[in-house]
């Protein structure tokens, strides 16, 4: 396909926490599917509240902004997909989203959680 090393498919919902997150956390994140983590509200029912130590959350709503609005993103040659919650970037090797290099994302310890779907293994 000529694409070397770039991603093909859709992420959803990447969240990066400054701490690890333990299994009982992960499984709530897991479990609440398509309602995700609690934003602004209306809130849908079962959304579960991210973790104090969330340092980005980038929604994929038809930007790269991150919710917590610390380390905003740009997305260079946009795409967008239905996600597991409402839209996902779209990969096609060829865009990216670029997170500039901010002192809040220097972190020793992190978990990075998304929904993840690679249209090409």
């Amino acid at each position: 396909d000529g694409i070397a090393y770039g991603f093909l498919g859709s992420i959803d919902e990447l969240a990066v926490y400054s701490r690890s997150l333990n299994g009982p956390e992960l499984a709530a994140i897991y479990s609440a599917g398509a309602a995700g983590k609690c934003g602004a509200p209306p809130l849908p029912p079962a959304c579960v509240v991210p973790s104090d130590d969330l340092v980005a959350w980038y929604r994929s709503e038809e930007n790269a902004s991150d919710w917590t609005l610390q380390n905003p993103g740009s997305f260079a040659k946009p795409r967008y997909a239905d996600g597991r919650v409402g839209k996902a970037f779209e990969f096609d090797g060829s865009n990216e989203v670029v997170i500039p290099d901010v002192p809040g994302l220097n972190l020793d310890t992190l978990t990075i959680e998304a929904w993840v779907y690679p249209t090409v293994f």
